[in-house]
Parts: C-alpha cells; sequence; structure tokens
C-alpha cells in the first residue's frame, strides 16, 4: 500500500516571529513592525501548512465599534484559498461578534481585481468614491471597502 500523506492547513493565534515567516506575494507593501503593530492592535490569526505560516490575518480595533482588517498571503497560500476565505470569514465574523464591531473596513491593491474579489466574498462592499490615493509606503493606491453590521 502506498502512504500518501496529505496536508493540510491549520489556523492558531499569531506569534510575533510569525511576522518574519511570511512573505507578502502582492510585494513588500508592509514591513515587520507594520505587521507586528497590525497584530498588537486586535485578534490576529496564523495559517499554517505542516510547520510553515502561510498566512496572516487579523482585524485592528483603533476604537470601539470600529475595526481595520489585515492580511498577508504567501504564495503557498494559494492552493488553499477556498479553506483560507472560509477561515477568515468565521474569523471576521466571530471578532465583529466578541468586539460588538458596527463597522469593519479593508483596502485593496487598485490593481488586484483578485484582492478586491476576495473582499467581497467575504462580506465587503467597496466604498463609494472608494480609493484612497497614495495609500501605501511606494505610493501606490488602494480601494477602499467596507462592512456594517447591525
Amino acid at each position: 500500500m502506498i502512504d500518501v500523506a496529505i496536508q493540510r492547513p491549520w489556523v492558531r493565534q499569531f506569534e510575533p516571529e510569525d511576522a518574519f515567516k511570511v512573505q507578502n506575494r502582492d510585494g513588500d507593501q508592509s514591513s515587520v513592525d507594520v505587521v507586528l503593530a497590525q497584530a498588537a492592535g486586535g485578534p490576529a490569526f496564523t495559517a499554517v501548512l505542516g510547520e510553515q505560516p502561510i498566512a496572516l490575518g487579523g482585524i485592528v480595533i483603533p476604537w470601539p465599534g470600529m475595526g481595520m482588517c489585515w492580511m498577508a498571503l504567501s504564495d503557498e497560500a494559494e492552493p488553499y484559498m477556498t479553506w483560507l476565505s472560509i477561515t477568515t470569514r468565521r474569523f471576521m465574523l466571530a471578532a465583529v461578534k466578541d468586539y460588538s464591531l458596527h463597522r469593519v473596513e479593508a483596502v485593496a491593491m487598485q490593481e488586484s481585481a483578485k484582492n478586491q474579489q476576495w473582499l467581497e466574498w467575504l462580506g465587503f462592499t467597496r466604498e463609494v468614491n472608494g480609493v484612497a490615493q497614495a495609500y501605501l509606503t511606494d505610493k501606490r493606491n488602494m480601494i477602499r471597502y467596507e462592512w456594517i453590521g447591525g
């Protein structure tokens, strides 16, 4: 009999060393310091394959009722996007409930239709006139998204 081991991703609490282990597939727009600050600003998780982190995400809570989503996906996360999408949506909905959030924001690079579609799948809607000019440190534009709860 052939023993075929199938690796499946799993999720755990974000750990600071995870920020050094995920190279964002969309480029290095966020430094390790930024990822660490985001993770310290609210709930955060790490998606892991074997022992290797493949995605990081969380919600910064700058004031009561308001959250700002962030995520870094490695190229290795691509085959697991369905699982990661479901996991991210569950995380977001749990955070909305646990932290009594009535508004959650997210951004996607203007040139990334894939990331924009993903945010819409997660339940976000594009803000009216939602282009944030020169948003990143390299001055790329971002499309702003929002989720408004009850």
